[in-house]
């Protein structure tokens, strides 16, 4: 039935989207259920699994515009029909959904470096502000947790760590020039001295002061 067709192409998609092959290739049993649903003959059976694919792959497309042009996106009916016994079919199902994979996973990871990227561009806008990660997320339109696991993905590091790092990178070029601490400490972001110390230690082994008295060297 129609309801039995949306579960399962709403479940392909979700998995897809979030790159989980195994999830997405276990669908060809619920594909082949589905479609044996009131079905009286093989042929039968081959026509529904040529709709539904046809309405799966549709459905995909919608979120995947870049995956019109791609060859395994046309489900050719007489290759269905050509199918000669369950098995056939069966892989039939799992080429296809093998593919797509494939030609989104690439998509997902562009998708994943534009957010990343976008991401990172907050962060060097808003540095000076006392920003979080949820108002990066919010800003991005997508969820902290989902930003979160991205950056660890293709930075190697965490939102508070690619904050830091920015807020004492810039408070380096600060520290060669006259302005006292108290003014770089609010103008890299930070709000309270001490912190800021604390963090630049972190990442650069000695303190602003000491930076700063060696800077000649």
């Amino acid at each position: 039935s129609k309801n039995n067709y949306d579960e399962v192409i709403l479940k392909i998609l979700n998995g897809i989207k979030a790159g989980e092959e195994d999830e997405v290739i276990s669908c060809t049993g619920e594909i082949l259920r589905a479609a044996t649903i009131n079905t009286y003959s093989f042929k039968q059976l081959k026509e529904n699994i040529y709709q539904f694919m046809i309405l799966c792959m549709k459905g995909i497309q919608r979120y995947y515009v870049k995956l019109e042009s791609a060859d395994y996106s046309r489900i050719l009916v007489d290759e269905v029909m050509a199918l000669e016994d369950h098995m056939a079919v069966e892989t039939y199902i799992k080429i296809h959904l093998k593919a797509v994979l494939e030609e989104a996973g690439d998509i997902n990871k562009e998708k994943s470096n534009q957010i990343v990227n976008r991401a990172l561009n907050y962060i060097d806008g808003n540095y000076k502000n006392n920003i979080m990660l949820e108002h990066v997320a919010e800003a991005l339109d997508i969820s902290p947790f989902y930003l979160s696991r991205l950056l660890k993905k293709y930075t190697g590091k965490n939102f508070t760590d690619l904050l830091s790092e920015k807020r004492v990178k810039e408070a380096k070029k600060l520290l060669k020039g006259n302005k006292s601490m108290k003014e770089i400490t609010y103008e890299v972001g930070f709000n309270s001295q001490n912190y800021f110390a604390k963090i630049f230690k972190k990442y650069e082994n000695c303190t602003p002061t000491e930076y700063r008295a060696n800077r000649g060297e």
